[in-house]
Formats: C-alpha cells, sequence, structure tokens
C-alpha cells in the first residue's frame, strides 16, 4: 500500500507502555483507510490497518484495558481482522 496523500496522524501514550500513531491515508485505490501502529518501547512494533477511525480507536481502548492493570496478563484474543469484525458489530449496536 503507497501513500497518495499527506497523512494525518493522532500520537498516543498510555501509561507510558505503549506509544501509539494513528495515520490516516488514501491507498493508490482511493479509499481512506486508518493505520494503527504501536510499540512497547523495547523491541516490539505493531501495524495494523483498519477501515475505519472508530474501529482503530476500539483497538486502542482495547489495547489501553489490557495495560491499565499493571499485575494483569492479559493480551488481545483475537488478531486484528477477526476484532475488526467485532468491533463493528459491537459499534453498530452501540450507535443509534
Amino acid at each position: 500500500m503507497t501513500l497518495k496523500t499527506q497523512p494525518k496522524e493522532i500520537n498516543l501514550d498510555l501509561f507510558g507502555e505503549s506509544g501509539i500513531t494513528i495515520t490516516e491515508f488514501v491507498s493508490k485505490e482511493g479509499e481512506k483507510l486508518y493505520r494503527l501502529r504501536w510499540t512497547d518501547y523495547v523491541i516490539n512494533v505493531w501495524d495494523e490497518h483498519y477501515d475505519s477511525l472508530a474501529t482503530a480507536l476500539a483497538r486502542v481502548a482495547t489495547l489501553a484495558h489490557c495495560l491499565q492493570d499493571e499485575d494483569s496478563m492479559l493480551g488481545f484474543k483475537h488478531d486484528p481482522d477477526r476484532f475488526t469484525n467485532n468491533a463493528i458489530k459491537f459499534l453498530e449496536g452501540a450507535v443509534a
């Protein structure tokens, strides 16, 4: 995927544990997409793509939930593709 327009970015830091950037861009096919890139500031970097800002922010909220308890061993239950399907169902049910 290549960038076609100047990206818009949102930078977040959750509890000093994870650097997060959400970048809006348009693919060469003309689709508006959101790239979620996050790191644990050690060696790990994750790069995920979503069709909507709401879904990308839902993924960030899930990450925040995993990080909020220092003693927690919580992690993601679903990969990004399966997460998207679940998030869409939740968001559609939460908005009237």
